[in-house]
């Protein structure tokens, strides 16, 4: 945990891509203390007029770390995404 939270706490220092780090990793089943809610906060704070690219890049992020844990799960746990032929007994 202690890895996690300076990991989180060198990202605070890169702004916007950092936001954008903390928010996949946030995502794709590592959540980090805080999230990216608080860096949200913080970042639209100091930079009011940038609100709308934090936003997207916080939305962006996440989404794609999502998309990489549904892929992951999909390939490993979901019967439906194997290949035809590979599970079930053969048909005459």
């Amino acid at each position: 945990m202690h890895l996690l939270n300076r990991l989180n706490g060198s990202l605070l220092i890169l702004g916007i891509p950092g936001l954008f780090v903390i928010a996949f990793v946030d995502s794709a089943a590592v959540p980090l203390a805080g999230g990216p809610d608080a860096l949200i906060l913080l970042l639209t704070w100091s930079r009011p007029a940038m609100v709308y690219v934090i936003v997207l890049a916080a939305t962006v992020g996440s989404m794609l770390g999502a998309l990489v844990m549904h892929g992951i799960a999909a390939k490993r746990f979901c019967p439906a995404s194997k290949p035809k032929g590979s599970h079930g007994p053969r048909r005459r």
